[in-house]
């Protein structure tokens, strides 16, 4: 986002103009905390950049917090137009969403949760693929579960009583456990050179 001086902004618009504009900004996140979360907007000749910190509302039962080094963006308000009480109610991290759908080869009617390491995605015929830098786990739509490695093929997972050995997934230890209410996925470190499946 490129970040205008204030003199600049001055020439081209007037004070009303001035005043109805700061009241919606696009804005720079450069730190993030539980509430509040420290943007940047406009910059002097001298170099010094306008900072403010707004209160955050990211939406229910949902919670987010991009890198500081990340350079994302917000859509920040002042709240019935008080300069005061600025409102964080829009983020986005555009380097980060446009790598992660070209990982995921998002298509129309698909939902990407990412962040720089690992994604969920929920797929337009309902399977659902959760998968980091070396191994992933698909949920098809027919009910049946896949693992494999990042890089790889999937391999099915049979829903009985077993415990299968994949081999070496470079990810570790995965417990696939069915039954009762649904299907519980569960990770953990390997300790071993070989990575299993154990449905129960």
């Amino acid at each position: 986002m490129p970040r205008y001086t204030h003199s600049y902004f001055a020439q081209q618009t007037g004070r009303r103009a001035r005043q109805i504009a700061g009241m919606v900004r696009r804005m720079t996140i450069v730190a993030t905390y539980a509430v509040r979360w420290v943007v940047h907007g406009y910059s002097d000749e001298a170099g010094n950049v306008e900072e403010t910190a707004a209160e955050v509302y990211p939406g229910l039962g949902y919670a987010a917090r991009p890198l500081d080094d990340d350079a994302a963006e917000a859509i920040v308000v002042q709240v019935a137009g008080q300069a005061n009480h600025p409102a964080l109610i829009a983020t986005r991290d555009r380097t980060a969403e446009n790598a992660a759908i070209q990982r995921a080869g998002l298509e129309p009617g698909e939902r990407l949760l990412y962040n720089h390491h690992a994604q969920i995605k929920l797929a337009a015929d309902g399977t659902i693929i959760a998968y980091n830098e070396v191994a992933q786990v698909k949920l098809t739509a027919s009910g049946t579960i896949e693992i494999g490695a990042r890089d790889g093929s999937f391999q099915p997972v049979a829903l009985a009583d077993h415990t299968h050995d994949f081999g070496p997934l470079q990810a570790g230890q995965y417990t696939v456990t069915a039954g009762g209410a649904g299907v519980k996925l569960q990770t953990g470190p390997s300790k071993s050179n070989s990575s299993k499946v154990t449905v129960s």
